[in-house]
């Protein structure tokens, strides 16, 4: 009997804290309404999570609600189809995931102080035909605005780093794109369906450009030998994966990120000719999933206006120096040094061995030697000289 005394003793126990946490809980999210606004108090300000049916047409959100700073929406206006357009108090800092999501309304003028629009926040805003960031907005989540497709007019915070994965997806009527500098990185599928996207003419040999960076590339027009251009800072993750006919790319030294799977089963793809050095390349992110890039050959000190490599450069400082002279002699005495297999081939016999240490040795003391010169198909002439080339 005593047992049974402490165990439904036990019992009320538990239920008791249950229910006050309940309570606890409850007290912190409860919902209340002002003028229609629908709101719960959040670490001391109000978040806007709702509306009454009497809320239509113009809105204008208030600044506070039951004397709290409104600082967040929180899915308000998620699929309301009796607003026409909303104004956010300059106390608004977060648009949270979903919050304008499927609503009608044609225009939004966001607040100057917001810094973060997540996941979907505006997505199938059918409506809506333009939107201006303030400077203050540093994140953009993904599908932010995706299939809006009315939207025509974007003006970019200067402030913001990264348009996630299919940020703008299928906004149709999104041509003119101006991506500030302050943008480092653009995700997968970011702008595809877009008015832009879809304009040949903006293609350029199979890749596509916006700003600084790759976001695109047809997998039938990509083939041989790719150069990306100079000024490009970073390749969207998946943008050359199953580019099957890809040899060969020409790496500018603006490139700072390449994104996961950028380059996934490329799988003929043989040598990357990078313009910087070795160290150089080192400031590269390069995400996972690129062993496709990262298991051939690369060559260093590259000049894109020309179709040489550089040999002698061995150590990939862009000169020819003593510093090559010592690297291969470490190289061909079994030290464990790294070297570009490209350029120790010096004069041109498909050995790497003391004829190189010598032709180079001599080519520095300014004797009348030749410096093997081998061309992008390595078809090596098999003689032991080929043509001067200049460093």
């Amino acid at each position: 009997m005593r047992k049974q005394y402490k165990f439904l003793s036990l019992v009320l126990t538990v239920i008791m804290v249950v229910s006050c946490l309940s309570l606890l809980n409850t007290s912190v999210l409860a919902e209340e309404v002002s003028d229609g606004f629908i709101y719960r108090v959040q670490d001391g300000n109000a978040v806007l999570c709702g509306l009454e049916n009497t809320v239509s047409g113009d809105v204008v959100v208030p600044q506070q609600l039951g004397g709290y700073n409104v600082t967040m929406i929180d899915g308000a206006f998620k699929n309301k189809f009796t607003i026409s357009s909303v104004t956010l108090p300059d106390t608004v800092t977060v648009i949270a995931k979903d919050s304008f999501n499927g609503c009608s309304l044609s225009t939004i003028c966001l607040s100057n102080n917001l810094t973060r629009i997540d996941e979907a926040a505006f997505s199938a805003c059918v409506n809506l035909m333009a939107i201006e960031m303030p400077d203050s907005l540093k994140t953009l989540g993904p599908y932010a605005f995706s299939w809006c497709s009315s939207l025509k007019t974007v003006v970019f915070s200067n402030n913001l780093s990264l348009i996630d994965s299919e940020t703008f997806n299928g906004c149709s009527e999104l041509e003119e794109i101006n991506i500030p500098d302050s943008v480092s990185y653009i995700s997968s599928a970011a702008f595809s369906g877009t008015k832009y996207y879809n304009t040949q003419s903006n293609w350029t040999d199979g890749v596509l450009y916006l700003g600084n960076h790759i976001i695109a590339a047809n997998k039938s027009a990509v083939s041989g030998r790719c150069v990306i251009r100079e000024g490009t800072r970073s390749i969207s993750n998946f943008t050359f994966i199953r580019c099957v006919n890809l040899t060969e790319v020409v790496f500018p030294l603006s490139l700072k990120k390449i994104g996961e799977s950028a380059f996934m089963f490329c799988d003929n793809l043989e040598h990357v000719l990078y313009c910087g050095t070795v160290d150089q390349r080192r400031s590269i992110t390069i995400e996972k999933n690129n062993t496709s890039l990262l298991n051939v050959t690369w060559h260093y000190g590259f000049n894109p206006d020309e179709t040489e490599y550089y040999p002698g450069d061995i150590n990939g400082d862009g000169s020819v120096n003593n510093k090559d002279v010592t690297r291969l002699f470490q190289y061909l005495t079994g030290w464990e040094v790294e070297v570009q297999p490209a350029v120790l081939d010096v004069n041109g016999d498909k050995e790497v061995n003391n004829k190189d240490i010598t032709r180079l040795f001599q080519y520095l003391s300014d004797w009348d030697v030749k410096i093997y010169s081998s061309s992008t198909n390595f078809d090596y002439s098999g003689e032991d000289s080929g043509p001067i080339i200049s460093f």
